[in-house]
């Protein structure tokens, strides 16, 4: 939740609004490599978890934000399986 309108604004825009839509935002791609494990470390946090293994797990409605968090993934030698519910 933000408390600022602007942010607000700009969070819909960037990554749309809704379970079914939200994205990782194309400018994230090629962003630094900080601001990159700083928003995986976040997702993680908030929408997943590590498994005593190593797995990481994570689950969201949204196709395009699992395929954009797979895509971040690979970038660290990291590859992702989706699966549908």
């Amino acid at each position: 939740m933000f408390h600022s309108s602007v942010l607000t604004h700009l969070m819909k825009t960037l990554c749309n609004q809704g379970s079914w839509v939200k994205k990782v935002p194309s400018f994230v791609f090629s962003a630094p490599k900080d601001f990159v494990e700083g928003l995986l470390d976040a997702y993680f946090s908030g929408d997943g978890s590590v498994q005593k293994n190593g797995a990481m797990t994570t689950a969201s409605r949204s196709k395009l934000l699992t395929e954009g968090i797979g895509l971040l993934l690979k970038n660290y030698g990291i590859y992702s399986t989706m699966m549908s519910w």
